[in-house]
């Protein structure tokens, strides 16, 4: 174009002012994001992968990636539930994180009768398999007695975990038929350690609450054994 002096002057002036290319450049970025978030929507309606907005994960279901939903339902057809309330047996069973659950602990850590909780709880786990509640306690009261496997569990330590209780039944026939009462004591002693099982039927409520007193009390109150005999056990209730 044929421009007068003073047009062709304002046009250089204005092409070279500071900033110019700069707001330009944020506005061709503006336009092409506007675009591909077009697109985006485009293809999701058409079923492509949509990521997780958290995790930007991605689920395959059926040999085809889908959209991640943490809150999908299961099949109806499988019986699920997240959590169980406990039952309702006029108090007699308390949660333990409860405020009743709280006070009791406290009652039992005044009067000594939490010996044997901490070498548990510094021991705790939750079992891997629904049947696996024999092998997980079992693994639990070999840690808190500090029995040594023998063997190692990964890289260089030597500790308990359910898969290295195999001895007297295979993992897979635990991991679906569990354990019974005979079957616990035999895998108890396969591992090093002495049991004397003893059944409902062979004893009383009295009984029980006898040797569970001994197992747990502090300062000889009213165990009949010796505080060094006492010290090396653990009562385990295992229901079967």
């Amino acid at each position: 174009y044929d421009l007068l002096p003073e047009q062709a002057e304002r046009m250089a002036t204005s092409t070279l002012r500071p900033g110019a290319s700069l707001r330009r450049a944020i506005q061709v970025f503006g336009s092409v994001i506007a675009i591909s978030l077009f697109l985006k929507k485009l293809l999701l309606r058409k079923g492509d992968v949509a990521p997780c907005k958290h995790c930007q994960r991605t689920l395959v279901m059926n040999g085809k990636e889908a959209p991640y939903d943490a809150t999908k339902e299961l099949p109806k057809a499988v019986r699920q539930f997240y959590r169980r309330p406990l039952p309702d047996v006029g108090g007699a069973v308390v949660a333990f994180a409860s405020k009743r659950g709280r006070e009791l602990f406290q009652e039992a850590l005044a009067k000594g009768y939490l010996r044997c909780f901490f070498p548990l709880i510094q021991q705790f786990r939750t079992q891997d398999e629904p049947a696996y509640c024999g092998v997980s306690t079992l693994a639990m009261v070999l840690n808190a007695l500090s029995v040594d496997p023998g063997r190692l569990w990964k890289g260089p330590w030597r500790w308990y975990s359910e898969e290295m209780l195999d001895c007297c039944r295979p993992l897979d026939y635990i991991q679906t038929n569990g354990l019974t009462f005979d079957e616990w004591n035999c895998l108890a002693v396969c591992n090093g350690v002495k049991t004397r099982g003893i059944r409902a039927s062979e004893s009383s409520v009295e009984e029980f609450r006898k040797h569970i007193k001994e197992a747990c009390v502090e300062g000889g109150e009213a165990p009949t054994k010796t505080s060094e005999e006492i010290k090396n056990r653990v009562k385990t209730s295992y229901d079967a």
